[in-house]
């Protein structure tokens, strides 16, 4: 099987990569570190060429010094860009990971409440407790 790995050079995207190549697969990695664009949709459709599935690890993980506008091109946008990729090159699996700022935690600081941006169901049926 050939699988694109979109940051394939991260933290999760780097084990990902090995994990697949261990398991016999054909990895074609696709990072920013690597000098690939992920908003460039040429650039996306001509990598996922010839492959069978993509695992949706590129992002930006919003530091302090990130701008806003940005973390939502790359973060929101270059997910629309692969997964309309995908459906035109006819792929049958995309795997998208998503990240811990969806939960709104910030983890370059550590955290003392239990509030966060979830449901009263999460904190009041014991789903939410503590953090770091």
């Amino acid at each position: 099987m050939k699988v694109l790995v979109t940051g394939n050079e991260g933290m999760i995207g780097s084990v990902v990569e090995k994990i697949l190549c261990a398991d016999g697969c054909e990895v074609i990695g696709f990072d920013i570190a690597n000098g690939h664009n992920i908003l460039n949709r040429n650039e996306i459709g001509s990598a996922l060429k010839g492959c069978d599935a993509v695992v949706h690890l590129a992002a930006l993980l919003g530091h302090f010094e990130d701008v806003p506008d940005e973390i939502m091109a790359v973060n929101l946008l270059r997910t629309w860009h692969i997964l309309s990729a995908a459906a035109q090159a006819k792929l049958k699996r995309v795997v998208f990971f998503s990240s811990v700022n969806v939960l709104g935690i910030r983890w370059w600081r550590r955290l003392k409440s239990n509030r966060l941006p979830l449901s009263l169901f999460h904190l009041k049926n014991g789903l939410v407790t503590s953090f770091f």
